[in-house]
């Protein structure tokens, strides 16, 4: 994802969540996760980029705006830093790391 996203500051970027089996039989590729960008201005120019280009292991990269899901259950994962479920505020808790 860094190499795709080169140029932009990456902030966290989720585990790949597969696919729901349903999807099995459908062409392309369904699995997908999220980045978290810095502003509204860089997640715009990130679509318009990279949304419709030819993804580095074949097919059409969809790019778009995550919906507004406080709750997601993905674990979220920093450069270097784990975050964990929501603590009960909304925001996403740092583990402390391991030196």
């Amino acid at each position: 994802m860094q190499k795709l996203f080169q140029g932009f500051e990456l902030q966290a970027v989720s585990k790949i969540i597969s696919p729901h089996p349903s999807k099995a039989s459908e062409p392309g590729n369904h699995c997908y996760l999220f980045v978290d960008l810095p502003s509204v201005e860089d997640v715009e120019a990130a679509i318009d980029r990279l949304n419709g280009q030819e993804a580095p292991w074949g097919g059409e990269l969809k790019v778009s705006r995550a919906r507004d899901n406080r709750e997601r259950k993905a674990n979220r994962e920093r450069f270097g830093t784990t975050y964990t479920k929501p603590n009960g505020t909304g925001r996403w808790k740092e583990e402390p790391k391991d030196e």
